[in-house]
């Protein structure tokens, strides 16, 4: 897992690369991750 932030004008961006996967078949079958932006606002309401 790879994290960069850049920040412009007050509002920082994320960049999430995850890599090095174990064999081809998980690397192929990963489909992202689009549940996780929504786990902070989720964390935060609960």
């Amino acid at each position: 897992m790879r994290f960069d932030l850049a920040e412009q004008n007050g509002v920082t961006t994320v960049c999430v690369t995850h890599s090095s996967f174990a064999t081809q078949g998980s690397h192929n079958a990963h489909h992202g991750w689009p549940q996780i932006p929504g786990w902070p606002k989720a964390f935060a309401e609960a």
